[in-house]
């Protein structure tokens, strides 16, 4: 919906359009044979099944490309605010790919900055300057829960989030390692459970190191997990202590 406006040099036009389950809202766009692009525009994606909106955003730049069944989409801004309604998760991206057949989005933010953490340990990790693209919880009782990934996927209709390159997640006074640094964002702001994750804890002093960890993130301010811990003696004789609960007191610790 909206207007056209055909010359010998050009076919440009502006309002809505509509492919599938996503729409665009454009001031304007440039129509080619297989493709047509646009300087900003407001996109939106709805779940087939519940009819429901899924993935909205807006101030990016867009090529939709019929031949190759995909959009490409890159922010006019260092990053710009992407929102998951049925996840109740928001976050800061760059740049996504739209698969329309899969019915898929690759998003990217600061890829070039991923730094390789795979041979260092927790606290080496905690005390690096993070980047990435912030996602943050926007469902009431979780208190702002937010960590970084680099790289995620959103597939439609599963309303799933995919994130990867997640170095730790801040709760209460500790922070959270999940195992490969694999994330995943169910439906209403539902973190799946992590298992084979590590606790640093506390955040400052970075004494206690609790492994083979699994762990249920409730919120910013609390998680509830077991693991294990390496507790050495005074003769430095190390013994494992199993921990059936680990839980996050009145005072947040």
């Amino acid at each position: 919906t909206g207007e056209m406006q055909l010359t010998p040099k050009y076919l440009h036009g502006n309002g809505t359009i509509s492919i599938q389950t996503a729409e665009l809202k454009s001031q304007l766009y440039k129509f080619y044979s297989k493709n047509f692009t646009t300087d900003t525009c407001d996109f939106t994606l709805k779940n087939d099944e519940f009819q429901q909106l899924g993935f909205k955003t807006t101030n990016f730049s867009a090529n939709i490309d019929y031949k190759e069944r995909k959009g490409d989409f890159k922010s006019n801004a260092e990053a710009s605010i992407v929102n998951f309604p049925l996840n109740q998760y928001m976050c800061y991206m760059s740049e996504f790919t739209w698969y329309m057949d899969k019915e898929e989005l690759e998003l990217s933010k600061d890829k070039d900055k991923i730094v390789n953490t795979d041979n260092m340990s927790t606290k080496e990790i905690a005390d690096l300057d993070i980047s990435g693209s912030e996602f943050i919880s926007t469902k009431k009782g979780q208190d702002s829960l937010r960590f970084f990934s680099a790289r995620a996927t959103y597939k439609l209709s599963e309303s799933i989030i995919y994130c990867r390159d997640v170095n730790y997640i801040p709760v209460a006074d500790a922070l959270i390692f999940p195992d490969k640094k694999n994330v995943t964002i169910l439906r209403d702001a539902e973190i799946k459970t992590l298992e084979k994750a590590k606790i640093l804890a506390n955040s400052t002093t970075k004494y206690h190191e609790i492994y083979n960890s699994i762990v249920n993130i409730k919120g910013r301010k609390k998680y509830i997990a077991n693991g294990d811990y390496e507790y050495k003696s005074k003769n430095m004789k190390t013994q494992t202590i199993h921990f059936n609960i680990v839980d996050v007191d009145s005072t947040l610790q």
